[in-house]
This record gives C-alpha cells, sequence and structure tokens, in this order.
C-alpha cells in the first residue's frame, strides 16, 4: 500500500457519509408510493440506476425549502467524517465523493457541517412542484448509472495513483471492483463476500481511519 500523495480516495454519499440514504428518506416522507415499485424493478435489474432516479423522483412532491428543512431534522452526517478528512489532509491524500444522489442536500449538508470537498452527483431541478432529474456526470459507453463513478477515477489512476473506496449501494460495485482497497457495508459488503473479494467492512469512518493510522 502506497502512504500520502501516492493515494485518493474517493467515497459514496448517502448510506456511507451520511448514516442513512437522504434520497430514500425523501421519497418515503413526499413521494407517491409508486416508487417502491419502480424501486423493486431497479432491484430486480429491469430498469437502470438512471431510469430509477428518473421514475422515482417524477413521483416527489414538494419545493425545495419543504425537502430541506426534512433533511435539516432527519439527515444525519457521520460524526467521524471531518476527523477523516483531516487525516487525509495531514497525509496529502485528496478525497472526493462520487453519489448516485443529488445535489441540492448533498451541497446542503456538506455547507452545514462546513466540509469543503469535491463532489460529482446529479442534479435536481425543481420544476412545477416536482423534480426532474438530469446527469452531468454521466458516461457515454454505458447508460446505467446517473453518475459513472468509475469514470470519475480515471484521473487518479492515470496519474499512478492507488484508490481507495467507500460505499454501501450496488451503484458502488463497478467502481470499487477497479479499487486497489475497498470499505464496504450494505450492499456492497454483500456483493463482495459473496464473490469473494478483498474487502474491509467498516461501520463508519472511525473505522476507516483507524485501519488507515495503520498504513
Amino acid at each position: 500500500m502506497q502512504s500520502g500523495s501516492g493515494l485518493a480516495f474517493a467515497s459514496d454519499f448517502d448510506g456511507t457519509i451520511t448514516e442513512k440514504d437522504v434520497a430514500a428518506m425523501l421519497l418515503h416522507e413526499f413521494a407517491d408510493e409508486k416508487w417502491l415499485e419502480v424501486e423493486e424493478d431497479f432491484l430486480n435489474r429491469k430498469i437502470s440506476c438512471r431510469e430509477t432516479l428518473k421514475r422515482e423522483f417524477e413521483l416527489l412532491r414538494g419545493g425545495r425549502q419543504q425537502l430541506l428543512e426534512y433533511v435539516d431534522e432527519h439527515a444525519r452526517v457521520d460524526p467521524n467524517f471531518k476527523s477523516f478528512l483531516s487525516l487525509c489532509e495531514k497525509r496529502g491524500i485528496p478525497v472526493r465523493i462520487v453519489s448516485e444522489g443529488l445535489d441540492f442536500y448533498i451541497e446542503h449538508l456538506l455547507a452545514k457541517h462546513e466540509i469543503g470537498i469535491e463532489f460529482f452527483t446529479n442534479q435536481a431541478h425543481f420544476e412545477n412542484g416536482g423534480i426532474r432529474i438530469s446527469f452531468p456526470n454521466s458516461s457515454d459507453e454505458c447508460d446505467d448509472c446517473g453518475t459513472c463513478k468509475l469514470e470519475l477515477l480515471k484521473d487518479w489512476k492515470e496519474e499512478g495513483r492507488s484508490i481507495v473506496y467507500a460505499g454501501d449501494g450496488l451503484s458502488d460495485i463497478c467502481p470499487a471492483e477497479s479499487a486497489d482497497v475497498v470499505f464496504a457495508k450494505g450492499d456492497l459488503l454483500s456483493h463482495f463476500k459473496k464473490e469473494e473479494l478483498d474487502h474491509i467492512e467498516f461501520k463508519d469512518f472511525r473505522d476507516i481511519i483507524s485501519e488507515m493510522e495503520r498504513w
């Protein structure tokens, strides 16, 4: 394992940096229950992640302010995340967020907790009482994900860095399988266990800090 400037760290947001999936929380609270049928189709691989996001958030009703008030009340950022960022800063390790979530609540939560970090995600456009999703970080070569997390690791790989990845969901499988070190929980952990792939199980960023301090 390289150290210092030889490493780069990419992390999922929902359910990884936050304690729960913020997008799912909003859908549970503000969307027509039909979104659960869409989610089931996604889990059964009938539709892509990108199509899932489009269909689910078309069913959500609420303005930006209303949704952010709910986020403020219910969403929790891992209290260890800022300490993790401090460790990476001391060691010269760049960190970025790669997410299938939405920009408006990610930007809000990072600002609320005074976390300055680059993030790549999908964009929410509030129109006619609902949300339309656009995908500025999609890939021309694959139409599955809204945010191509694998594509967002290429610059680091071209620099010869070793990639460390943390995630919890199905959209994390592709980038995680290309990483050098993987911190996994949730559905990502289940996949890596099933495929017998090398990984480090974690519950929160305190576990990641403890592991990285040994490097």
